[in-house]
């Protein structure tokens, strides 16, 4: 039976480093679009400012439109960050049922129409669905190793870095939406490093 639980875990940690870098290339592709629409946007401003007042509003009124985007995305973000942590918590406090709830709170969140129409947030749903379902593997594991110290510590280690990781990406995202691109790009590298560290908490 442990080692079934072993290969269980390894199987779960391979897919969870995919997954995570799969996550971290979509969101790289997507900051360079962003970067691109916005500049496309700022062009087509300064150079409808000297045509018609019009053309002009209109590419205020998409400015503003993206910029209402992105503070409505960062703040789902922030949220998913919030549940990341409590579930990290409740996990290193030795309660799987309690972690399981916040996992069924997030789920909730995520399925939010108001959320889920958010492009950014469209295209990481996916990856958000395989986290969530990767956090209850953990937290069920953790109920059943709770008289192993070893596996525990393992496994409170594991959910400890995805709240790691999603904390670096946020930090990243709002470095690029100041246009601190150079430090968006350290930040982001910062948070690919961390995968290989969450193979050393699962094995």
């Amino acid at each position: 039976e442990r080692l079934a639980q072993e290969q269980a875990a390894e199987k779960l940690r391979a897919e969870y480093q995919q997954s995570l870098s799969q996550a971290q290339a979509d969101r790289s592709r997507i900051m360079e679009e962003a970067a691109r629409k916005q500049a496309e946007l700022e062009a087509g401003y300064r150079q409808k400012q000297l045509s018609l007042e019009q053309d002009k509003a209109a590419a205020l009124a998409q400015l503003d439109a993206l910029r209402r985007a992105q503070e409505k995305e960062n703040l789902v973000m922030d949220q998913f960050l919030s549940f990341y942590r409590d579930v990290k918590d409740e996990i290193a406090a030795g309660r799987p049922d309690a972690a399981a709830s916040v996992l069924a709170r997030f789920r909730s969140y995520l399925d939010d129409p108001s959320v889920a129409v958010l492009p950014a947030i469209s295209r990481r749903r996916p990856v958000e669905i395989f986290l969530i379902g990767s956090l209850e593997e953990i937290a069920k594991a953790r109920a059943t190793a709770a008289a192993d110290s070893v596996a525990s510590q393992s496994l409170v280690a594991s959910a400890g870095l995805v709240a790691a990781v999603a904390g670096l990406v946020q930090e990243g995202e709002a470095a690029f939406a100041d246009k601190e691109y150079a430090r968006a790009r350290e930040i982001y590298l910062s948070a690919l490093a961390k995968i290989p560290a969450v193979q050393t908490g699962i094995d």
